[in-house]
């Protein structure tokens, strides 16, 4: 069932422009997102590092505007789907950004502490 919302123009403005721009941005700091070389992350990150931490701290703003974005987009309708959505939305939002946080976290402080203490990276342990 859908309930229609009055919202004021300056609401439905806000709802347009997060509903349109949340996704265009995360897709362009996506297309931007580089691929990790697990062989040797330190050779890869060394050059980029402050992107990459610049791109970390913008999505975690950003996948919740995302689960945001979803729930604007079922305002007003009650359903058992509906409700479905919403939990998983929430429990998506908080895993991603405790998932994204966590490893890129950690894949920062291993080449950090690769390329500081000297440690073997993980190409030269499997030979």
């Amino acid at each position: 069932m859908q309930h229609d919302a009055v919202l004021s123009p300056r609401q439905d403005t806000l709802r347009r422009i997060i509903l349109f721009s949340t996704p265009v941005v995360l897709i362009i700091l996506e297309l931007g997102h580089p691929l990790l070389d697990h062989l040797n992350p330190i050779k890869m990150l060394a050059p980029i590092a402050l992107w990459w931490i610049v791109l970390h701290v913008l999505l975690v703003p950003l996948f919740a505007l995302m689960g945001y974005s979803l729930f604007l987009l079922l305002q007003g309708v009650q359903s058992k789907a509906a409700t479905i959505s919403r939990v998983a939305t929430v429990v998506f939002v908080a895993f991603e950004v405790g998932y994204d946080t966590a490893v890129e976290s950690g894949q920062l402080a291993y080449a950090a502490l690769n390329k500081k203490n000297r440690v073997p990276t993980t190409r030269s342990l499997v030979r």
